[in-house]
């Protein structure tokens, strides 16, 4: 392996890191802003239609969590993080 080839192997390890950061910096951040969103939106919806929220709670962690680890690691790789 010649040096130029090793210099952009070193420079792509490099990049690599930086995609990690934007992915847990950026991604990750706006995933858990929009469910919780959610989360307030289908709250009102039941405290207004006369349900117990709290009920729904445990749902929408559970959901949370769902978010997490399978929507962000596939919108990551949909802007191309």
């Amino acid at each position: 392996m010649s040096e130029e080839e090793k210099k952009e192997e070193i420079h792509m390890e490099g990049r690599a890191d930086n995609y990690c950061w934007i992915r847990w910096f950026l991604v990750l951040p706006v995933s858990i802003i929009f469910t919780y969103c959610l989360y307030l939106i289908v709250t009102i919806v039941t405290v207004i239609l006369g349900g117990l929220w709290w009920e729904i709670a445990g749902v929408m962690m559970l959901f949370h969590f769902i978010v997490v680890l399978i929507v962000c690691p596939l919108l990551s790789n949909v802007i191309g993080v």
